[in-house]
């Protein structure tokens, strides 16, 4: 444990009341991200929590450095700050800062700021908890709890990219997974096939498109119904069902006002799983059974480059 002069100036330069939050953290005065925050954070707390420091400044600094933490991390509180505190720099600058002050409230002018920063006490009642915010009260006396709490934060901030990564590779298939089956479509009618067929591997496709051409007599509208709760995007698009509603009679039927719409609907449900693999829970392998199908019938590869690319095939 330290406690020598440096680590007193350390504290002392993080509980200066002209310091804004940002400087407190060693961070410039623009938005960051949280983890940045975060890493920002861990750097001067493994220096200045009372378990590692024994200056008499060091608990005070440590609670100053955590209420910078509550502020900064989350995105919300973080950008109601910055704004804040930029339209006070403004003001100072306007009113003429002594020894060339920027715009970080005059921390290289002599002129010291009139007003308090965003982090006084008031602001801190008002700001400290966004709505929705799911970090926790800094109520921590141990560098372990900190430790911890640190750790778990990296954790979500990891699933949290994670997750984008999939959605963003997922949304990528299915934009594939579309074209495959707009192909295989044309080719199975430049071949021949007559109008009333559908092949499974785009009878989903068919259902699609057919509900988006078919027009609803005069009287009916439709009724978008999303899954609840679905586990991917692929699910919203084999999940979502339609109900229509006779505006006269206030009438809800599953079925297609249009009998002729009705069958054609009723046929590409009932081919669509005649599939070997459902795409709705494994995209990966039904992009597969495309491909061959394009290869065994078509001879057909100029899709191969970007369904390898994938890396879900």
């Amino acid at each position: 444990m330290s406690g020598s002069n440096d680590d007193d100036d350390l504290c002392a330069q993080i509980l200066d009341d002209n310091t804004d939050h940002f400087a407190r953290l060693g961070l410039p005065l623009v938005a960051c991200d949280p983890p940045v925050v975060r890493k920002a954070y861990y750097s001067l707390a493994r220096k200045i929590h009372p378990d590692k420091n024994s200056s008499s400044l060091a608990k005070e600094a440590f609670q100053v450095l955590s209420d910078a933490l509550d502020v900064l991390y989350e995105r919300e509180s973080q950008a109601d700050y910055l704004r804040e505190l930029l339209r006070d720099n403004d003001e100072v600058n306007e009113g003429g800062v002594e020894g060339g002050g920027d715009r970080r409230d005059g921390r290289k002018g002599k002129k010291e700021r009139k007003r308090p920063h965003p982090h006084c006490d008031d602001w801190k009642k008002k700001k400290k908890k966004t709505k929705g915010s799911t970090a926790p009260e800094w109520t921590y006396k141990r560098w372990a709890d900190v430790k911890t709490e640190m750790e778990r934060r990296e954790n979500l901030e990891r699933e949290f990219v994670q997750s984008k990564s999939t959605a963003s590779n997922e949304r990528e298939a299915l934009t594939i997974m579309k074209r495959a089956m707009k192909i295989c479509r044309q080719l199975d009618e430049d071949a021949g096939c007559p109008p009333t067929f559908i092949n499974p591997l785009w009878a989903k496709l068919e259902e699609s498109d057919t509900l988006k051409q078919a027009k609803l007599p005069d009287g009916w509208e439709k009724i978008i119904l999303h899954p609840p709760n679905p586990n991917n995007i692929a699910a919203i698009m084999a999940q979502t069902r339609y109900q229509y509603r006779r505006k006269e009679t206030g009438e809800i039927t599953d079925q297609h006002p249009v009998k002729e719409v009705e069958a054609r609907l009723a046929y590409a449900r009932m081919q669509s799983t005649a599939n070997q693999v459902d795409f709705e829970v494994d995209l990966g392998g039904f992009i597969k059974e495309l491909q061959d199908y394009l290869h065994e019938e078509y001879n057909y590869e100029a899709l191969d480059d970007e369904i390898n690319d994938l890396g879900c095939v």
